[in-house]
């Protein structure tokens, strides 16, 4: 309930809780990495990118977790990384989606900033997919 609400900080023990419970349920650790990186800032290094790959490790078409991967190595700056995620996560999204759009324009940002070498991006791409989907 505190992560419909919000109320990212309060939801975090359940979401501890219930990973330890189904620590199988790729969505379930995607949602928990997303709701972790917001409460540390937005930042996907440490545990949430741990949770991330447990799971894509479960489920290599999890939707948010791709979502999730492909703005990880952005932040990172590994931009060919960036690239594979949302290249896979684009083709599981609806054509003409606005989650596709935003997607193609991810990744046209990445292979701009890969192919300069690294460097920083004035507008990084959205975290991650908008709530709701595959929200527990």
């Amino acid at each position: 309930h505190y992560y419909r609400a919000g109320r990212f900080v309060d939801a975090l023990p359940a979401f501890e809780k219930a990973a330890a419970l189904s620590p199988k349920d790729a969505q379930l650790l995607a949602d928990y990495a997303d709701t972790l990186a917001t409460v540390e800032g937005k930042r996907l290094t440490g545990r949430p990118a741990e949770l991330i790959q447990q799971a894509l490790a479960l489920e290599p078409d999890n939707i948010k977790a791709l979502w999730l991967a492909g703005t990880a190595a952005f932040q990172s700056q590994d931009y060919e990384a960036a690239i594979r995620h949302w290249q896979r996560l684009k083709g599981l999204l609806p054509v003409g989606s606005k989650e596709a759009a935003t997607m193609a324009s991810n990744i046209e940002q990445a292979h701009t900033l890969a192919s300069k070498g690294k460097g920083e991006s004035s507008a990084p791409p959205r975290p991650s997919p908008v709530r709701g989907e595959g929200e527990r």
